[in-house]
């Protein structure tokens, strides 16, 4: 009781004497770690302006992130700051690490084309119809239109909920390739890519050849198939595809100039029946857009994503 009555008669005695108590020295540590906390955000704003204008290269993500995490490491030393100095460093090394990319990775589009193809089950053989709708699209629109037209959209509205109609067909590959069903190993089909694509047109003049199928031709533009995954499996079946196009720049640009953009789709297939019996095999289809700058994506950071429902049934 009696140090509060005491610090209380201190304090009236510094406000009548008018003293500012702003102006009060201050301690060396708690001096330090000002500059210091001004530093990291300093470094925060200086790292979000990097992310949001996009990274060229895993090298230099890692690099920012590193070195961001580093600055903040070294202002960190609670043994040697008071509570409230402690406190204002904790805000600022939140503030640079919220912008350290978690798994950030980019993605080197210049690569080359990946090797084999999609395996889908024998009983997909001959051709389907198939009705495409457009779910949902999240992001950047104009993004997602140009990958739905590049994959064969053709000049057709861009409306969700929208019932796309067309044919598609299964083939043999150029090299047989087998798959395990049931513990037996059997010779598995492909997808005819020129074939879907000048039927969603309605005509067109797509190239494709079984021997080199992660290359389709489309006029103008050439889709390359640079990374991809699939599995079949009793639940079902599906596959992870990521897909450079190149095309001519137009607009501003003009001329020879070409440009690259990176796709990635993903499709998982299961079978079903239809109301009178038949077999079908429906579809989700997951179609993301990436930024791409000097030949590298930033392939965790799509700019827009765009979801489908796909179902096939044999022709009558």
């Amino acid at each position: 009781m009696m140090l509060r009555c005491a610090l209380l008669a201190l304090w009236s005695i510094v406000s009548c004497a008018g003293i500012n108590t702003r102006s009060l020295p201050r301690s060396a540590h708690a001096v330090r770690y000002d500059a210091d906390t001004r530093r990291i955000t300093t470094a925060a704003k200086t790292w979000r302006s990097q992310r949001e204008n996009s990274c060229r290269s895993a090298t230099h993500l890692t690099h920012q992130r590193c070195s961001t995490a580093a600055l903040a490491a070294s202002a960190w030393s609670p043994k040697q700051c008071d509570t409230a100095t402690r406190r204002r460093c904790s805000i600022a090394i939140a503030a640079a690490l919220a912008w350290t990319p978690r798994g950030a990775f980019a993605f080197d589009v210049t690569v080359g084309p990946a090797t084999g193809d999609v395996l889908y089950p024998a009983s997909l053989v001959g051709e389907w119809r198939c009705a495409r709708v457009l779910a949902a699209v999240d992001g950047y629109s104009v993004a997602a239109e140009g990958a739905w037209r590049s994959l064969g959209g053709g000049a057709a509205p861009f409306v969700a909920g929208r019932t796309e109609a067309y044919s598609t067909r299964f083939v043999a590959p150029a090299t047989p390739t087998t798959y395990t069903f049931e513990g037996r190993a059997i010779e598995g089909v492909v997808l005819d890519r020129a074939f879907e694509l000048d039927r969603r047109r309605r005509g067109g003049a797509a190239t494709w050849d079984p021997r080199a199928p992660s290359i389709v031709r489309d006029g103008d533009a050439t889709l390359t198939v640079v990374s991809r995954t699939s599995e079949i499996s009793e639940a079902g079946f599906g596959f992870d595809e990521l897909i450079r196009v190149d095309a001519a720049a137009g607009g501003l640009i003009g001329g020879a100039a070409r440009v690259s953009r990176l796709i990635r789709c993903k499709r998982r297939y299961r079978r079903a029946f239809a109301e009178d019996g038949r077999r079908v095999v429906e579809g989700l289809e997951i179609v993301k857009t990436y930024r791409v700058l000097d030949g590298v994506a930033e392939a965790d950071l799509p700019t827009s994503s765009a979801k489908y429902t796909l179902r096939l049934e044999r022709g009558l």
